[in-house]
């Protein structure tokens, strides 16, 4: 049986106003999501829509190392798909 590797995290810390405490609140309660989910969500789509992964498309993973670049993978299809789109 083999280890699972164990996924590295960093921590992020912002402020937000009240106000806009309050709009996240209000919103992660009316769509019963996290205010996680959503900061997550939102760099993500941040990042699909304004980040071009042609320049780096040349780079090569070796085989063994696949899942740790999943989520590259994931925003470059969603990337993708917005141009599509457009």
């Amino acid at each position: 049986m083999s280890k699972k590797k164990k996924i590295k995290f960093k921590k992020i810390t912002f402020k937000l106003s009240q106000k806009q405490f309050n709009i996240v609140e209000r919103f992660c309660k009316i769509k019963k999501i996290s205010p996680n989910k959503l900061f997550k969500k939102a760099i993500k789509d941040y990042i699909v829509t304004h980040y071009d992964f042609t320049d780096d498309a040349n780079y090569e993973i070796s085989e063994n190392q696949l899942d740790l670049f999943d989520l590259v993978e994931e925003l470059e299809a969603e990337y993708n798909n917005n141009q599509e789109k457009k």
